[in-house]
């Protein structure tokens, strides 16, 4: 490693800007990470880099207390290490701590509310997704909208993740994972004419403590109370994501409240005095921006995060004095504190993830959740989710399977211990529909789902991406209409609804649905495959090349384009990128292959590619039902029959 370590000194500057610590154990596991930061142009620090007779504790405590971003290497060895918990201290306490992962280790008490990223598997490809999302959090440590050097592209898709990732065009899937980032172009949103006199919008708490390591618990409370106040069917509750985006916009509350159309703001902070909490909540009103209700929750972390069901009635009782019963239930809550804390983590955890090796990590708290507390509902709700999203990004078919086989159980809990918890039925009904392709198991969930969920937006979204694809079209119109009144400013929201229009046959107007996502978010991911599909419908194959273009995933370009192209007669260019399409993801590309092939008009040949697709369990055949590409072979008896194997003739 000698030779390694001679080159990476030669390339750094005289004042790195990013410190490494590991354990000197690692050492062959950390320098390649160190020379891929620096071929993204960044200058790093690393204890290998001491000049003979130089002190460590000089040299080192100057280095790191100049650092922009420090780097720490968790691995078996390292977390024993008190040189380098020191030294991750030090990062923590300058908000600029970067934490990797290697052989599974977890981060030791006090850092494990930091998302460590795993590179137990990196294949030493700069273009890896690992280094990928290393490099975005350098350049943001740095105050750089992109690396400085290089353009860090964005590495294939392995094909078992194609269809369950944009088959549907990530608008729900955006929906139970939290992706994506909403446009600066927000502020351009118009106001709401009317003010509703049951509208509210909770704000994410912020953690004023100064102890990052808290940061999880009033997010998290926020996230529950708004949760909780969705399930009073009196109330209209503004979505997280639209809460986000409004917050970021540094407005008064009545210009929020005319933003949103709503008539309360409940906001909230934390503070810390000598190891007691403090989580002050402030019920704001909307029109005069005086406030309505104030207090101040003190006690230790257990205490305080059980203290909930009393927050929210004392808010239910100062808006209004219309409560029942089902009203005041915490339902899904738990019994156990220390559950509750781990369910927050995993939250957190959760709400961050882009890549499986998050998705684990946060896997991890709520299975301790469940752990500590059984019949904890809500948390076995989100364990199915994970599990599900998990083993649609799993290569191995064997232990894809027994994820899919775990999200169900998790989910069938959640129903289980929460039968009143909208979340645990839309899991559910996520998880056999989406995921196992088990059509007739996913509908009483999902029904379930929308009759007690419908005061929040996700539920909705859900619900109608099922309804769409299962034909039912004015069910799922209304759902997704009243979703983007709950999240006007999600642009997902947007785009599932132009996959509902598409689905229902009104090409115009999810054209137009596409164009409000992209208004709000011009990066929205899988929107202008939906605009091109919509546009090649209503005759505009030559427009839809154009939008095709410009789409930035690669297996959707293709799809996008192929079609066009077919429809214009060009069928040496669609099959080049149906060539194309098929060398680069194989049998996992099998479903978009027979909506080509059936514009294409051999019929054969996509009736083979979607026998493909259903021996394969190809998540995509989902969209088999209601999708227009397919509508030449719907008088052909394989087609019928296919359908009836996959379970549409029981919707």
């Amino acid at each position: 490693m000698e030779e390694d370590s001679d080159q990476i000194a030669e390339t750094v500057e005289a004042s790195p800007t990013v410190f490494f610590s590991y354990s000197r154990e690692d050492r062959d596991k950390a320098v390649p990470l160190i020379q891929a930061i620096q071929s993204a142009g960044f200058s790093v620090w690393y204890d290998g880099m001491l000049e003979p007779g130089e002190q460590y504790l000089e040299k080192t405590e100057d280095t790191l207390n100049a650092a922009k971003a420090v780097i720490v290497l968790w691995s078996p060895r390292s977390i024993k290490s008190n040189w380098v918990r020191d030294e991750a201290m030090v990062g923590r306490e300058q908000n600029c701590l970067i934490p990797l992962s290697i052989e599974g280790a977890m981060p030791p008490l006090g850092f494990r509310q930091f998302q460590s990223t795993d590179v137990s598997s990196w294949s030493g490809s700069a273009n890896a997704p690992e280094i990928q999302a290393l490099v975005r959090q350098l350049s943001i440590a740095h105050g750089q909208p992109a690396p400085p050097r290089a353009v860090i592209e964005a590495a294939p898709l392995k094909p078992p993740m194609i269809n369950r990732r944009w088959a549907l065009g990530l608008g729900a899937a955006a929906l139970a994972i939290g992706g994506g980032i909403v446009g600066q172009n927000l502020l351009n949103q118009p106001e709401t004419n009317t003010v509703s006199g049951n509208g509210i919008v909770v704000l994410s708490f912020s953690n004023l403590s100064g102890d990052k390591d808290f940061d999880y618990i009033p997010l998290g409370i926020s996230a529950e109370l708004r949760g909780a106040l969705m399930r009073n069917a009196a109330l209209r509750v503004v979505a997280k994501r639209t809460s986000e985006a409004i917050q970021n916009q540094d407005l008064d509350a009545p210009a929020i409240a005319r933003k949103l159309g709503v008539s309360f703001i409940l906001d909230g902070n934390l503070s810390a005095v000598d190891g007691v909490l403090n989580l002050s909540l402030e019920l704001i009103d909307g029109v005069t921006g005086f406030s309505r209700w104030a207090q101040t929750y003190t006690a230790d972390r257990d205490q305080l995060l059980v203290q909930q069901e009393i927050m929210l009635t004392q808010i239910l009782r100062t808006i209004t004095q219309d409560l029942g019963e089902r009203d005041l239930q915490d339902i899904g809550a738990p019994s156990n504190p220390s559950a509750f804390d781990q369910y927050l983590r995993g939250l957190d955890g959760w709400r961050k993830a882009a890549t499986p090796a998050d998705a684990r990590q946060a896997l991890t708290y709520f299975d301790e959740a469940v752990r500590l507390d059984p019949a904890f509902a809500a948390a076995h709700a989100h364990r199915g989710s994970i599990l599900s999203w998990i083993s649609s990004a799993t290569a191995d078919p064997q232990e894809s399977a027994q994820f899919l086989k775990d999200a169900q159980s998790a989910a069938l809990q959640a129903v289980s211990y929460g039968p009143d918890l909208p979340m645990a039925h839309s899991t559910l009904g996520w998880v056999e529909f989406f995921s196992a392709i088990n059509i007739a198991a996913a509908a009483a969930p999902f029904e379930r789902a929308r009759e007690i969920g419908n005061g929040d937006a996700s539920i909705l979204g859900s619900y109608a991406m099922y309804a769409a694809l299962s034909g039912k079209s004015e069910r799922a119109k209304d759902a997704i209409e009243r979703a983007i009144r709950l999240d006007p400013i999600n642009p997902y929201m947007h785009n599932t609804q132009a996959i509902v229009r598409y689905y229902a046959g009104e090409f115009v107007l999810a054209r137009e649905s596409a164009e409000a996502a992209l208004a709000i978010d011009e990066n929205a991911g899988i929107v202008r495959f939906w605009a091109g599909l919509s546009e090649i419908q209503s005759d505009a194959a030559e427009t839809a090349l154009e939008t095709c273009e410009l789409e930035p995933n690669t297996d959707a370009k293709y799809t996008c384009k192929a079609i066009a192209l077919a429809r214009l007669g060009r069928n040496d260019e669609a099959n080049d990128y149906l060539g194309r399409l098929t060398e680069e993801y194989g049998t996992g590309a099998s479903f978009q292959r027979a909506q080509i092939l059936t514009q294409l008009g051999n019929l054969d040949g996509a009736m083979t590619a979607l026998n493909t697709a259903w021996a394969t369990r190809d998540a995509g055949l989902i969209a088999a039902h209601a999708e227009p590409m397919l509508n030449p072979l719907r008088d052909r008896a394989d087609f019928s029959r296919l359908l009836s194997e996959i379970g549409f003739d029981s919707v």
